[in-house]
């Protein structure tokens, strides 16, 4: 009865009315990436999407992995980093990461591409492995604003609407 859709990149803006023949309630869920004032590149698919009736939010912080606590990165994957609401955590987990696994090569002398790859590869562990360490009282001692529970409280109301 309810379906996830994950996507990312450019493919975001093909979902705003892709979904839209199925007369169901939707609920679209965008980083924001870009810190304010700056308007998020999001902001023009949230708008069409809110437009059509269905519900689509921006998050209040960069992107999903902003809302992993601390605690949970570090008893997941050992990495022990500090950031905020708009800091880029899978390139820090990533930097971090090949530091303690001591990586030859400095991460600033690594090329593009192969940080490109690091950072993917923490991104899928943070999303996997750090995310199963959350709690309850973690979320709560992170998410200050509450979004995570109002973004779920939200979906239930759709689906029972």
């Amino acid at each position: 009865k309810i379906i996830f859709i994950p996507v990312g990149g450019s493919n975001l803006v093909l979902w705003t009315h892709r979904l839209a023949g199925l007369n169901r309630p939707e609920f679209h869920l965008y980083d924001r990436d870009d810190q304010p004032p700056v308007r998020s590149h999001n902001q023009e698919a949230v708008d069409a999407i809110n437009a059509r009736g269905c519900v689509a939010i921006l998050t209040e912080k960069r992107e999903m992995e902003n809302y992993i606590h601390t605690a949970a990165i570090q008893s997941a994957l050992a990495v022990n980093i500090v950031f905020g609401n708009f800091d880029d955590v899978p390139e820090l987990v990533a930097q971090e990461l090949h530091r303690t696994t001591g990586g030859p090569t400095p991460w600033n002398s690594l090329d593009e591409k192969k940080r490109r790859q690091k950072v993917s590869q923490a991104k899928r562990r943070l999303n996997s492995q750090a995310t199963r360490a959350m709690t309850p009282a973690l979320l709560t001692q992170l998410d200050t604003l509450d979004e995570v529970r109002t973004w779920l409280r939200e979906i239930s109301r759709l689906y029972n609407s």
